[in-house]
Parts: structure tokens; sequence; C-alpha cells
């Protein structure tokens, strides 16, 4: 057997197996709904973890020379890249899972990412939620209980 008809074989065996994923086949992807709710999520506010500056998802776009990035958005104001699902969750997450993500982050660098004045003083513009988001921070890191009200 030639490797022409090796070849031929093994692209019909493809074809005809139908647990395999074929990409030009997927509806979802053609139809108008995509691209709706792409608008619409490009103006969905969100918020950067490593700096919290809040805005639409459009500005976090940027490109890669063959359209915008797919998976990450990169900040306008910090110049960091995210994950599109984290900046999608961060304006409702509570001040436990935003400690909970800063503390497993560490380990990648967060506090070497984030420009810790900017990060701190938009922490605080509201007190109950950094309060919060410290105790929480502090428990994880096994640290002594304080109240930062005082602070």
């Amino acid at each position: 057997m030639s490797k022409e008809q090796q070849k031929y074989r093994r692209e019909q065996k493809i074809i005809s197996d139908k647990q395999q994923l074929r990409l030009d086949t997927l509806d979802y992807m053609k139809s108008p709904l995509a691209s709706e709710q792409l608008e619409l999520r490009l103006e969905q506010i969100v918020i950067c973890p490593f700096c919290l500056y809040k805005s639409t998802l459009e500005k976090f776009l940027f490109s890669t020379g063959k359209g915008f990035h797919k998976s990450l958005g990169f900040c306008p104001e910090c110049g960091n890249k995210s994950m599109f699902r984290t900046l999608l969750k961060m304006p409702i997450w509570k001040p436990q899972e935003y400690a909970k993500f800063v503390f497993g982050y560490v380990q990648n660098g967060f506090w070497d990412k984030c420009k810790y004045g900017v990060w701190s003083t938009r922490m605080n513009l509201d007190k109950e939620i950094s309060n919060e988001f410290w105790l929480e921070y502090k428990k994880l890191k096994g640290e002594k209980q304080e109240d930062y009200e005082e602070d």
C-alpha cells in the first residue's frame, strides 16, 4: 500500500469517527447570536485584579496582529495581562473570594505585578470591603487577626 493510500484511509477513518470534534460543524460559531453575545460582553464592566481599574471589556482587548487575543485582556492602566474569565468575575466577587485569588496568585508574583499605591487607594475607597479583604487574607496566611478600621 502506498503512502497516499495510507493517508487517504487515515483521513476516511477520521471522517467516519463519530467521537471526533470537527470545528466546521459547530453551528453556534456561525450563528449571529455568537456575535451579538460578544458585543454585549464588550459593554460589560470589568475590573483589573492588579490595579482595580474599572472599565468596559472593550478597553481591555489587545491586538495580536491577526485579530484580538481570545483569552487574555490587557489593562490599559497598569499594563498587566489577565484572563477574560478573571476580568469578568471580578465585579461579582465578594472580598473574601478576591482575597483567595490574591493569596493563590502570590506565588505567581501578584504583589510584583500590582502597583501597590494605586491598588491600596482604590481598595480603601470602601472601608468595609477593605476590612473584609484583609481579614480573609490574613486568615489565609495564618497571621494574627486584627481589625483594620483603626489603620
